[in-house]
């Protein structure tokens, strides 16, 4: 049996940095639980002592007042915990610096929706109606299609506040990886759309957007927009030219084989920035300095445990591949450090699975409709690097295929074995733990570019995809913060972000006439609260 209890006293309650006066009005003890609840009736804006402070209430006349229901159930859970972890990393208060505390928490609101509730921004009224996250965050505007276009447009056009909050996210970044990823979008009216590298696949054009993660901080701190024809290999030159203007202490680069070129090497070298990069498996530097390192990888001396698997590996100097490359006081650069890891578990895979595909393109080519005219579809999709394996002959009418021995024996030897070019002195492990690091946050990023491009369907122009790009830039980062937070915690890490979410969904606050209570909490909702640090809810 419940046991009401009628008293009357006031509390202080601290919220985000701020001070709140309420009345508790009445104490319902639960013997079985042995706790108890409160009703609480707010009554102001205070300081710490209780004292009212009227210069905080809202005027009547500056907020456009929604009618007050008698009752209503939102949900509270999901969002108490990425307001506190938006608190944690800093990035709510990043945000109010760049942007002012309107439009940080207008961006932080909407960041927030598109981790909990990934639907267009153009409805985000009705999403966010349904959610406590408008309390939380102390947003007394709403978010109808108008004012949406009003803050898309409003972040997109203030370039120096999303700059202030870059610089001040890669201030203190040593370590850095720097990608590319592509977003597709059909609108006739944003004019950094063009027909890049991969039109062929999904027959739009596209814009590049590069980011930059801090592995410090455990997520993204930069991001720029370049035209869609624009490759990857002269992206990083101007991407050093941003951090150095931005007063970045970030020294080292880590990227994929796709930034291996010469200009960017000659770029870092000038620059002073450190890197580390695999050599794409097509170049000469690849084939010679493989060859030179086989007998080091047959060495137990060079073995090591990563992550479960065994890696062998071989720490040699190589030569310069570019002329004329000079570090940042004119010296000349004539060798670098290459690391070669050979994991055998994946070597095997890999053969095996260039074994298969050899097989069934020569069984395809058996068939009677090739000639020397369509023999290319023998080559399509995910057959294309095997059109260097074969010498291609044709006798009555009929394809031959025969292998060439040097190059599929070369296809061979390139399987599981990674070669990463690198200005670190860590040991193997170190490096290639860092080079992971970077597969890791592709993936992660790579759940949500999928958002992106969905929200690029509607923009009007560039101004307006830089606002859009903007709130999914901080939504992205605040969900790697989170994704840093889960691998921490072997509990957390079986659940998983999205099982997360749904859990704490069911965590709700309710109105009922003058009163407001928050849902009860069960074991598993504490647990995921505590495993982040955060208490739970309480109103």
């Amino acid at each position: 049996m419940l046991l009401p209890i009628t008293i009357s006293y006031d509390v202080v309650q601290k919220i985000r940095g701020k001070y709140y006066l309420y009345r508790v009005t009445e104490a319902v003890w639960d013997p079985e639980k042995k706790n108890s609840k409160q009703k609480r009736q707010y009554i102001g804006p205070c300081d710490e002592n209780g004292v009212l402070d009227e210069s905080r209430r809202k005027r009547t006349d500056d907020v456009v007042k929604r009618p007050e229901a008698l009752y209503w159930s939102k949900n509270i859970g999901q969002y108490h915990l990425l307001t506190h972890l938006a608190d944690d990393s800093g990035l709510s208060a990043a945000l109010t610096d760049a942007f002012g505390n309107d439009t940080g928490k207008d961006i932080l609101a909407l960041a927030i929706m598109r981790i909990a509730q990934p639907s267009s921004l153009r409805n985000i009224e009705d999403s966010i109606e349904s959610t406590y996250l408008r309390e939380l965050l102390d947003i007394d505007s709403d978010y109808s299609s108008q004012r949406m276009s009003e803050i898309v447009q409003r972040i997109g056009r203030n370039e120096d506040a999303r700059k202030r909050y870059c610089a001040a996210a890669v201030k203190d970044s040593g370590v850095v990886i720097f990608d590319t990823t592509v977003l597709f979008s059909s609108s006739r009216l944003f004019d950094m759309l063009e027909y890049g590298r991969k039109y062929k696949k999904s027959g739009l054009p596209q814009v590049n957007m590069g980011y930059v993660h801090s592995l410090d901080r455990g997520m993204p701190v930069f991001y720029k927009l370049y035209p869609g024809s624009i490759s990857d290999s002269v992206t990083v030159v101007n991407l050093i030219k941003e951090l150095k203007g931005m007063g970045s202490s970030s020294q080292h680069l880590v990227m994929d084989r796709g930034f291996y070129s010469e200009n960017n090497f000659r770029t870092m070298y000038t620059e002073g920035y450190g890197f580390t990069v695999p050599i794409p498996s097509g170049k000469n530097l690849f084939k010679s300095t493989l060859s030179e390192a086989i007998g080091d990888l047959e060495n137990p001396e060079n073995m090591f445990r990563f992550h479960g698997r065994t890696e062998l590996f071989a720490d040699i100097t190589v030569g310069m591949p570019f002329s004329d490359i000079v570090d940042r006081d004119g010296a000349p650069i004539g060798t670098m450090r290459a690391i070669v890891y050979q994991n055998n578990d994946r070597r095997k895979d890999e053969i095996d699975t260039l074994a298969e595909r050899i097989d069934s393109v020569e069984r395809e080519a058996a068939k009677t409709e090739y000639t020397k005219e369509n023999v290319s579809a023998l080559f399509d999709g995910r057959n294309s690097d095997l059109r260097q394996l074969f010498d291609i002959s044709e006798d009555n009418g009929m394809i031959s295929l025969a292998r060439k021995r040097n190059a599929t024996s070369f296809a061979m030897r390139k399987c599981g074995r990674l070669i990463l070019l690198t200005t670190s002195a860590d040991t193997p492990e170190a490096v290639l733990e860092l080079y992971r690091l970077r597969g890791w946050v592709e993936k992660d990023y790579e759940m949500l570019k999928d958002d992106m491009d969905g929200g690029l369907e509607y923009v009007r122009d560039a101004v307006s995809a830089e606002g859009v790009m903007f709130i999914q830039f901080i939504a992205t980062g605040l969900r790697m913060y989170m994704n840093t937070q889960v691998s921490k915690d072997n509990g957390l890490r079986k659940l998983g972000i999205p099982s997360i979410l749904k859990k704490l969904n069911l965590v709700t606050v309710s109105k009922i006439g003058g009163t407001m209570m928050v849902s009860e909490i069960g074991k598993k909702q504490r647990l995921i609260y505590e495993a982040f640090g955060i208490d739970p809810p309480v109103l």
